[in-house]
Formats: C-alpha cells, structure tokens, sequence
C-alpha cells in the first residue's frame, strides 16, 4: 500500500531561539501534533459536504515577516486535491501523531508509462494556510507565510 505522508518538523523550534534570525524575529511554526483534524472530507470522500478538503486546524504560528495577521497567530492548514484523488482506503487518510497520511491506491495498468514502462498514480493537492475558522466558510482566508517547514514521504 503506498501513502503520501506529510510530515511537520515539530522538532524544529524557531530558528530564533538558535540564534540564526535577528533579535525580535521569529519563524512560522508548524506543528502537526497539536493540530485537529476538524475536516477529512479530501476529494468529497469523507464527510463534510460541500467543502472538499482536509483542514488541519490550529496547525501552526505565524512568524514575524506574516503581514496578514501578528506574529504567533494560530492558523489552520487547508489541503485540496486539484486533480482525480483515488486512495486505496480513506479511513486511513488523515492525522497520525506528527504526520499527515493521504492515502493513494496503487496505480492502474493504464497508469503504466509506455516509454518508460514504470507506473505511477499522480495526486495533486494544494496545501495552504487560512485563517483559523475560515476554511469552511467558502470564502477561506488565506495567509501567506515567510516558510512553511515539510518533509514528504512516500511509504
């Protein structure tokens, strides 16, 4: 079974308290294990109705170079897929300690790439950060982040 996984990287604290940013300066913060999965709706397979997305809520903190809200403001992550979305088994799609599992079924045999002879299921998605709250309200709010910390896996 193969599975996208996203990974926050909770260990990483702010960079300025390892004394790489100028005083005063802080990096966003995403941090997985504290977050709520408050949607698992991703490609309409889930519940949630109309909106088609996972939300991570309370995800992460904003640093200080995020002009939209103030430093250390909670934000949730927004994930769609902007392409056909297949898993091989949604119930395990969605948090998992400092994870994030998207499960993908395996590929098709019209998957198979002639040339090459390899296979492979596209997903794609679209990740970003809204305003905690917003995501939900068909009008999601969404910040844009001085960095956002992830690590991908494919398992």
């Amino acid at each position: 079974m193969r599975a996208l996984q996203l990974f926050g990287l909770v260990a990483l604290a702010a960079a300025s308290e390892e004394g790489c940013l100028p005083a005063g300066k802080a990096d966003t913060i995403l941090d997985l294990e504290n977050a709520q999965l408050s949607l698992n709706n991703l490609g309409g397979l889930g519940t949630g109705g109309d909106v088609q997305a996972m939300i991570l809520s309370n995800a992460g903190t904003t640093g200080t170079l995020t002009t939209e809200v103030a430093q250390g403001t909670s934000f949730d992550i927004m994930i769609t897929n902007t392409s056909e979305y297949k898993p091989i088994n949604y119930g395990n799609t969605g948090i998992n300690g400092q994870f994030l599992q998207i499960n993908m079924a395996p590929p098709e045999p019209e998957d198979i790439y002639p040339v090459s002879g390899t296979t492979e299921n596209v997903g794609t998605f679209q990740i970003c950060a809204v305003k905690s709250g917003t995501g939900t309200s068909g009008s999601p709010e969404t910040l844009t982040l001085d960095s956002l910390p992830l690590t991908f896996y494919d398992l």
